[in-house]
């Protein structure tokens, strides 16, 4: 119920009302589940009409509870509405809600029961309170069927807690009360020191009912010995019901049975008994493959980040998965099946939702019915640890982030990791991520726990800044006690095969075979036995003994380790014990102003050892880094290409150059000009240089650049392995016409023709399923002829795509952009859709000679050469190109314009206008000197 009091208690009596007749009950003294066993009796009411309306329309019994004081009014606690049976039912006890002020405040139980006038006289005798004063006890009838129960309270120690003002909690201990019964803990002296009780379970004997829905709450009531002999109230709980299963110890919840159902098979080999490895398996290359090849082959959205040959070879390896939980692991599992966490409340409201508790009390209960067939004297937690300080090594793997709220202005945030326990506390504010929401952390963080002192281990994400405060994103609480107590091992999971070397080796602190022995012991399963002649584990709860199968064992005994090791492993995981395997959880992260709102999620998992105990290496979870290459592209000719241009004589020519770039980069390279390609041929001899960063077993190019011109740190991104060449028209006073392209990844590039007359489409993926491709990162260098293409689409679409673009179909900027939207549509509808667009088709645009060669930086050292044709010009050397004559550019050689355009088209033309212009001349001549000789000749004529 509701408490009133700054005690953290109340006084309650309860005011029963029924229509204009009210009666009080006896009051209870300091508590917040009062058990009154009290029946209050109404006589001579008065109800007019006739009787079925009378009983059809009963007023409600109206039952108010307030909280009595001595020096001030009475504190209103709330009030529960019971409809009363009429005669001829049976009345029965039932749950009430009681509300305060619209909000819960508790549950009452009560029956009421509406009788004739005409029924004799109650004639049950009256009790007496402890106060002295009379009052009916509940009816025979009504009282449920009690059944003698003995209740086992173990309370193992209290956590954070957190005192009411003027108290002090030095020296708490806890009142376990139940149905007037009390129990009192021994007191915690030093709770700095060691917040947990001794070992003493306490044991309460009590008749309680046998249907559950009538069980009395079990209080908890945690008090602080002060001085003076005082011991004020510092939080309580309730459970209640004594019944409820789940604060029985060694159980599980119908979650983790499901989880034990659904779990990846073990393959057997013969009889289910016997177990053995797979006999295809071939020994693994243990510098192939790495704990992110594990963590991508198991996640189904990371399968993509592998390359198709290594899943293939990780699978051909032998090599097992683990197991990814996409949400907390203890949503998956039940971690408190020997402890149970109860928040304890003080004072006023606390049946409000978001008040904040006082602290946390952990402990177990056990109902046990006293019918003779148990042995009364073992206690349920005889086989508990000892609640003693345990000194822990604790390691945090954080593997990635997944949709971190964004801090900054651009969308995106800085997060790195901050990891603590108690006073332990680790910064990685170095390791921060710049411009990621999606971070790859991969980091390990080791740090020393002492429980139950250091019982709760905190992860914050916080969002870097440069000269303001670091922004919280949100922040994660796991409780290391309930993983290190669980019977469950969630110390350190159970992986699928046991590795004793190899990138995968065994990584926890005991061996299958001991962990094997402590479950069966924590289970009273007896001691197993191993016998070595003929390869058997035998157990007390199994008639056959578990086989392995010494031929296919044999053959991987290197790998796998001990067979004995092997076996157990296989036991642990194939029980129906719920044990954890091996995994990789996501934990949701909170803010503290946004309690119930997620601010993102971490993959990651918590190992813990004993200090005490031969702690295992840390398993290495560094991102992989990209490795250096330097890819080299010989652009040689080119053939076939289309033709665009139209010169002023009507011929046919292209001004060819060639395009190229690496997805992701944003510098494009591009080959000088070959001018007046009359045939489409054109000659380069020039070298394309991409240096870039690579990760071969994710198979992506990484690029690190700044997301915006104002941003401090650069961002790193990934792209596919992509090479785009273009051949393009050159033109000086409009812009570059488009002839033909080639994309292909490095990893999976068409494999070259010998000569450009066997090169054909057929050689292209996208064109031919059959055709061949290569790894250029295996093959390190390729040369031949490539087919150039462009894409065309079907006719039924040229109208539309008319009006689209600007008019013209051999507008190939046009028709690419209408590709690209169409490309963006293809995910949406499957192909088969009657309203599917129809991919455009390739058509062949000519081939283009090239030599492309992969280096490792080192290599690129060592066997320098230059962009283009500049030096170094080695590797191989490139001549200048033996381009034709006609091969110029007519602004910058007026001289070859007028010998290879103008001469060659109007030779004729020009002689005959040179020698009309002689003619011309010649006759101007004549006239022009013919009176001079005349007069010259007549004179000479005349005069002698």
């Amino acid at each position: 119920m509701y408490a009133s009091d700054f005690s953290g208690l109340s006084d309650p009596y309860a005011v029963v009302s029924f229509d204009r007749y009210s009666q009080n009950s006896r009051r209870a003294s300091r508590t917040i589940s009062p058990l009154w066993e009290e029946t209050l009796v109404f006589r001579n009411i008065e109800l007019y009409g006739e009787q079925s309306m009378v009983f059809h329309s009963l007023p409600h019994v109206v039952i108010e509870f307030f909280d009595r004081n001595v020096l001030e009014d009475n504190v209103y606690l709330g009030r529960a509405v019971c409809s009363p049976s009429i005669p001829g039912e049976t009345a029965r006890l039932e749950w009430y809600d009681i509300t305060r002020y619209s909000k819960p405040a508790g549950e009452v139980l009560a029956a009421c029961e509406f009788m004739e006038e005409t029924i004799e006289e109650l004639t049950w005798s009256k009790s007496h309170s402890p106060d002295g004063k009379e009052y009916y006890p509940i009816l025979e009838s009504i009282r449920p069927e009690m059944q003698e129960m003995k209740i086992e309270v173990l309370c193992w120690g209290l956590r954070d807690m957190r005192m009411p003002k003027l108290f002090h909690a030095m020296k708490p201990f806890v009142q376990v009360e139940c149905s007037f019964e009390v129990k009192t803990t021994t007191i915690i002296e030093n709770p700095k020191r060691n917040p947990n009780f001794p070992h003493d379970p306490q044991c309460l004997k009590l008749y309680l009912p046998k249907n559950e829905k009538y069980a009395p709450p079990l209080n908890f009531h945690v008090h602080e010995k002060g001085r003076f002999g005082l011991t004020p109230l510092v939080g309580s709980h309730s459970i209640m019901s004594v019944h409820n299963p789940d604060y029985h110890p060694g159980t599980r919840t119908d979650r983790t049975r499901r989880a034990v159902s659904t779990s990846s098979s073990v393959s057997f080999t013969g009889d289910p008994t016997d177990f053995g490895p797979d006999d295809d398996a071939e020994p693994p290359k243990d510098q192939q493959f790495d704990w992110w090849s594990k963590y991508y082959f198991s996640h189904r959205k990371g399968e993509r980040r592998l390359r198709k040959n290594v899943q293939q070879g990780y699978k051909k390896a032998g090599y097992d998965s683990l197991k990814i939980i996409d949400h907390e692991l203890e949503e998956e599992y039940c971690l408190n099946d020997l402890l149970t966490t109860f928040p304890l409340f003080h004072g006023r409201g606390s049946h409000d939702a978001d008040e904040i508790p006082m602290g946390y009390l952990k402990g177990a209960v056990q109902i046990t019915p006293l019918d003779g067939s148990l042995p009364t004297k073992i206690s349920a937690f005889s086989a508990f640890p000892s609640s003693e300080l345990v000194e822990l090594i604790v390691r945090v793997y954080i593997v990635e982030g997944i949709d971190l709220q964004p801090k900054d202005l651009d969308g995106s945030s800085d997060p790195y990791i901050k990891v603590k326990i108690g006073k332990n506390e680790i910064n990685d504010v170095e390791k921060h991520i710049p411009g990621q929401v999606n971070p790859i952390f991969g980091r390990c963080f080791e740090l020393p726990a002492k429980l139950p002192i250091d019982h709760t281990l905190s992860i914050v994400v916080m969002d870097w800044d440069r000269g303001t405060a670091d922004d919280l994103i949100g922040t994660t609480t796991i409780d290391l006690e309930d993983r290190y107590l669980t019977r469950l091992h969630a110390t350190c999971g159970l992986p699928e095969k046991y590795f004793k070397c190899g990138p995968f080796k065994w990584r926890d602190s005991k061996l299958p075979w001991d962990i094997l022995v402590k479950q069966c012991g924590d289970r009273m399963l007896g001691t197993p036995t191993w016998n070595a002649d003929t390869q058997e584990i035998k157990m007390e709860d199994r008639v056959e003994p578990y086989r392995l199968v010494t031929e296919t064992a044999s053959q991987t005994k290197d790998e796998h380790g001990d067979d004995k090791q092997h076996l157990a492993l296989h036991i642990l995981r194939t029980k129906e014990w719920g044990l954890v395997w091996e995994h990789v959880e996501t934990r949701t992260l909170y803010h503290p102003l946004h309690p119930n709102i997620s601010q993102g999620a971490l993959r990651m998992w918590v190992d813990v050892f004993r200090k005490d105990e031969n702690v295992p290496l840390a398993v290495d979870i560094t991102p992989r880094q990209a490795e250096p290459f330097v890819l080299r592209i010989v652009v040689w000719n080119v053939e076939g290409v289309p033709l665009k241009d139209d010169s002023i004589f009507g011929d046919k020519m292209s001004d060819i150059f060639v395009k190229g770039w690496l997805e992701g980069q944003e510098k494009h390279q591009k080959t000088d000009v070959h001018y007046r390609s009359l045939d489409g041929s054109g000659n380069f001899n020039y070298r394309f240089v991409f240096p870039f960063d690579y990760k071969q077993t994710e198979q992506t190019i990484v690029v690190k650049k700044k997301k915006h011109f104002y941003s401090l740190a650069k961002t790193e991104n990934e792209f596919p392995p992509k090479v785009a060449l273009q051949v393009w028209d050159n033109d000086i006073f409009k812009s570059n016409d488009y002839l033909g392209n080639i994309e292909f990844m490095l990893t999976a590039m068409p494999q070259p023709s010998k000569d450009g007359r066997h090169c054909s489409l057929d050689q292209l993926r996208q064109h031919n399923p059959h055709a061949r491709e290569i790894d250029l990162f295996k093959q390190k260098i390729a040369r031949g002829w490539w087919p150039l293409y462009t894409r065309e689409k079907p006719e039924e679409e040229e109208d539309e795509e008319e009006e689209q673009c600007c008019g013209c179909l051999s507008c190939m900027s046009c028709a690419r952009k209408a590709y690209t939207r169409i490309e963006e549509k293809l995910p949406l509808l499957e192909m088969d859709h009657p309203d599917a667009p129809i991919e455009p088709t390739l058509q062949q645009a000519g081939s283009i000679e090239l030599e492309i060669e992969i280096l490792t930086e080192a290599e690129a050292e060592v066997q320098a050469a230059g962009k283009g044709r500049k030096d170094p010009n080695e590797h191989p050397k490139l001549e200048e190109p033996q381009r034709p004559a006609t091969s110029f550019l007519w602004i910058t050689s007026p001289w070859k314009s007028f010998r290879y355009i103008i001469w060659k088209h109007w030779k004729w033309y020009i002689i005959l206008v040179v020698v009309i212009i002689l003619l011309v001349l010649l006759a101007a001549l004549i006239v022009y000197n013919f009176p001079t000789t005349f007069s010259k000749w007549m004179i000479n004529s005349i005069l002698p």
